[in-house]
């Protein structure tokens, strides 16, 4: 058997610097909570996709908490903190994020318009002075959002959902990194959306 050293030195080195990489990215996440609120890096998400239900159906799926929780990647609660209008509401989630990172949490005004016939957007900003802290969390800050849903003109059956999302996570998470994962976190909100509404189809077909 040949003992290669130059490998294992080399393979010691990325396996050291590894480390010291997850001890920053811990670091980032423990900090204080003055540090945590001292970050001011945007995250952008933009993203579209077509979802196989028609308009009314996935608007419920925005609309309806309990649905909600299932669709958004990372969502571990979410409540109504106050009823404004049948088109406007102020929201809690919560997002569970794995150990040792602080979970996150967000207060925001959503409000939902008809643009068109066959066009309503989702608007999303938060509320900075609201009597309303989670002290063991990192609070999100969220700024000019929407979820827009569009019915296709060429085939009704079908909705197109356009995500525009600029956020401050908190903390000193490192921006780059969140941006790195932001296309997966908006595909996995399309998928777990179709994947609910498939289900939901299933069980009123054998309701």
């Amino acid at each position: 058997m040949l003992f290669d050293r130059n490998s294992l030195f080399i393979k010691f080195h990325i396996l050291t610097a590894l480390l010291v990489f997850s001890f920053l990215l811990c670091s980032w996440a423990t900090a204080t909570p003055t540090e945590q609120m001292a970050s001011d890096d945007w995250v952008f998400i933009v993203d579209e996709g077509i979802i196989d239900a028609p308009l009314s159906i996935v608007e419920q799926h925005f609309k309806d908490v309990q649905k909600a929780d299932a669709m958004v990647p990372g969502l571990q609660t979410k409540k109504i903190l106050q009823q404004i209008s049948n088109i406007e509401r102020i929201d809690y989630d919560h997002y569970k994020l794995p150990w040792p990172f602080k979970d996150r949490y967000t207060i925001y005004r959503a409000k939902e318009e008809n643009i068109s016939r066959g066009e309503i957007l989702f608007s999303l900003n938060s509320l900075e002075n609201y009597p309303f802290e989670d002290k063991d969390k990192v609070a999100i800050r969220i700024r000019e959002s929407s979820f827009l849903l569009k019915s296709l003109p060429e085939d009704e059956t079908k909705t197109r959902v356009t995500i525009k999302l600029t956020l401050d996570p908190g903390g000193f998470l490192p921006t780059w990194l969140i941006n790195l994962n932001s296309k997966t976190w908006s595909k996995d909100l399309f998928k777990n959306l179709q994947k609910n509404i498939r289900k939901e189809r299933t069980r009123q077909k054998f309701s």
